[in-house]
């Protein structure tokens, strides 16, 4: 007789940065602390990650739909139910850059903790104009795989092609996808029935004048360069994918 599947399921959260992730990673804890969020840290260690998800019901991290899938289904036959949640582009770029800038005002050993080449961006663009449009889009381009497509890249997944027209065929691979609105639907069906909590974690002051993003020249940047954000995002608000 062959080997029993595992059939107790296993949330995966592909955690996009600045959509409310650490809220839901929080809301997650307090459900089940049997999970793990940063997972990402144990994808270099195949044996250690294959162990944390023994452990686990849940895990969480900073990385793309399809990498995530590939690591989850190389240590587990359990069941896999992915969540994610998007926001609006145009505000998920603002709080992304801002973030970048914070790191720094975090402390000396929260900013050690990451990686050379994210505080190499964050020193350049702490030392460039972030009230001058023409300074954002410099940098937002120069730093374009930090900043423009991250949602649909990590949502849809690196290797999606956007060319076979199956977005939302990608999407329902998903349990559900949120937006700012149906946080609490991606929470409660995460967690069979908890609510999500009117805070937020993880929130930053600003380090620049928010109404820069609003000007027409950094609008109309993101309209262009930042599309298949926009495109996704459109998708998920149109109610066609998760009734």
């Amino acid at each position: 007789m062959g080997q029993m599947t595992d059939q107790r399921k296993m949330i995966a959260f592909v955690h996009v940065p600045k959509t409310a992730g650490s809220s839901v990673n929080k809301l997650l804890k307090l459900h089940d602390p049997a999970g793990h969020a940063h997972c990402e840290t144990y994808m270099g260690a195949p044996k250690a990650f294959s162990s944390l998800v023994q452990d686990k019901n849940w895990v969480s991290g900073h990385v793309p739909y399809d990498t995530l899938r590939h690591h989850l289904v190389q240590a587990t036959d359990r069941p896999l139910h992915f969540y994610a949640a998007m926001r609006n582009p145009t505000l998920q770029v603002m709080s992304h850059y801002n973030w970048i800038i914070e790191i720094f005002h975090r402390g000396q050993r929260f900013y050690d903790g990451h990686p050379e080449p994210i505080k190499m961006i964050s020193h350049a663009i702490r030392n460039s104009d972030s009230d001058d449009p023409k300074a954002i889009i410099r940098n937002l381009r120069k730093y374009s795989g930090l900043f423009l497509n991250q949602q649909s890249r990590m949502i849809l997944g690196t290797r999606f092609n956007w060319n076979t027209g199956l977005v939302i065929d990608q999407l329902r691979t998903y349990q559900f996808v949120a937006t700012e609105e149906s946080l609490g639907t991606l929470v409660a069906k995460a967690t069979d029935g908890s609510q999500l909590a009117d805070t937020r974690e993880n929130t930053s002051t600003y380090h620049f004048d928010r109404a820069v993003f609003k000007t027409p020249r950094i609008r109309n940047f993101l309209e262009r360069y930042n599309f298949l954000d926009q495109t996704l995002y459109r998708t998920l608000k149109s109610n066609r994918v998760f009734k």
